[in-house]
């Protein structure tokens, strides 16, 4: 909820808290950039998909400020097109390895 402080650590991957070597960029291809939103699942899920896997720690590896004018707090047509997109691949992929 906006405005409301998190009292706990929050288990999420992003762009951000990712630690890796510059190979998986190379294995997995680059961040897309022509999203507005969810470039980070589409190159997580591509990661996985290619077989690399991610481990979690307990660690707080930084904060995420919350507020009205965060660009993944205002849905519109064009994030909806591009959240649809990176499922939509997710789940194309996930068939391929089938």
């Amino acid at each position: 909820m906006a405005g409301q402080p998190v009292t706990r650590p929050q288990r999420w991957r992003s762009l951000g808290s990712l630690i890796f070597r510059i190979g998986l960029i190379e294995s997995v291809g680059e961040i897309r950039t022509d999203l507005t939103m969810a470039e980070d699942i589409d190159w997580i899920t591509r990661a996985e998909a290619a077989g690399h896997r991610f481990a979690d720690i307990d660690e707080v590896l930084y904060f995420h400020r919350v507020h009205r004018s965060n660009v993944t707090g205002a849905m519109n047509d064009s994030k909806r097109a591009d959240m649809a997109d990176v499922v939509m691949a997710h789940l194309a992929r996930a068939r391929k390895a089938r």
